[in-house]
């Protein structure tokens, strides 16, 4: 991630996608940047990336760390858990609620990954600017 980089832990419950939203939001009107990229579909990939570290992995009850800063010229979103199992894209039916968050999260960004560390593993996700910038 590049030089400017915010980070907050928070618990692993799916009712903070909600504050996750709001900080991540916070951090890019700090960095001056609101206005560089698509804001609604930032706030719907780290929604994703949170709602799938706090339902399919294994926390132990410890926080999830969200990060957000430039990466050159993308912003990017870093969800931290401590379960090193990967991310695995659902195949979710077309009636299923559930199952396409990682669809999204592929959709919408124009590079994104895990990175496995020794405790847990990093789920990122790099969201490109408007075309006009």
């Amino acid at each position: 991630m590049g030089d400017v980089v915010h980070h907050a832990a928070f618990p692993p419950l799916t009712a903070r996608v909600g504050s996750v939203r709001r900080y991540v939001r916070t951090c890019a009107a700090r960095f001056g940047v609101t206005h560089r990229f698509p804001m609604d579909d930032v706030a719907l990939v780290v929604s994703e990336m949170f709602a799938n570290a706090t339902t399919h992995a294994d926390n132990a009850g410890s926080d999830v760390t969200v990060a957000i800063g430039l990466s050159g010229p993308l912003l990017r979103l870093e969800v931290h858990d401590l379960d090193p199992r990967p991310c695995v894209p659902a195949a979710a039916s077309g009636t299923d609620d559930s199952g396409r968050g990682m669809l999204l999260i592929a959709a919408l960004s124009q590079r994104w990954g895990m990175i496995a560390r020794h405790r847990g593993k990093i789920v990122f996700a790099e969201i490109a600017p408007h075309t006009e910038f």
